[in-house]
C-alpha cells in the first residue's frame, strides 16, 4: 500500500513536470525447484499533476502489472530473468495503443553468484520520461545492472 509516491522530473519553469500518486500493490509469487514467476499488480490514484501536463492520464494509467519469470541454471549462465511491464494509458488504462510496455532480460554468469548482471531491455510507448510523456519512444538499452 503506497500512501503517496511524487514523481517529477526535477525542472523548474516550462519544463517542470511532475505528479503525486496514490496506490495498492498486489505481488504474488510462485516457487518451484530452479525457478520462481512473480506476479505484480498496481492500481494508483493519480492527482495534483503539474500544469504543464494535465493531459498525462491520457498518455500514462493508473494500472500497471508485470510478470517475471526467474530459472536458476547449473551452467554458465546461473540465473536468468525475464520480465514484461505494462502499463496501459489512459484515465482507466483503457487505451492500450498508449502506456508503456517494457520487455527486460537480465543474466548472471556461472560461478560468480555475486552482481552485476547484464542487463538487456526494450522499451515502447508513452511516459518514459516526463518532459516528453506524451511522445511515442522505442528504446533498446543494453548494460550492467547491480
Amino acid at each position: 500500500f503506497g500512501v503517496w509516491a511524487h514523481d517529477s522530473n526535477g525542472k523548474a519553469g516550462s519544463d517542470s513536470r511532475s505528479y503525486d500518486s496514490h496506490y495498492l500493490r498486489m505481488n504474488f509469487q510462485k516457487d518451484g525447484h530452479r525457478w520462481e514467476t512473480r506476479f505484480s499488480l498496481q492500481v494508483a490514484y493519480i492527482d495534483q499533476i503539474d500544469k504543464e501536463n494535465q493531459d498525462i492520464r491520457q498518455f500514462i494509467g493508473p494500472a500497471s502489472f508485470t510478470i517475471q519469470f526467474i530459472q536458476r541454471f547449473d551452467a554458465w549462465i546461473d540465473k536468468s530473468e525475464i520480465s514484461l511491464w505494462v502499463q496501459p494509458g489512459g484515465p482507466y488504462a483503457e487505451r492500450w495503443s498508449r502506456g508503456g510496455y517494457q520487455l527486460s532480460w537480465a543474466f548472471r554468469l556461472g560461478g560468480i553468484h555475486v552482481v552485476p548482471a547484464f542487463y538487456m531491455q526494450y522499451y515502447r510507448g508513452y511516459g518514459e520520461t516526463l518532459l516528453n510523456y506524451n511522445e511515442p519512444l522505442n528504446q533498446f538499452r543494453v548494460g550492467l545492472m547491480f
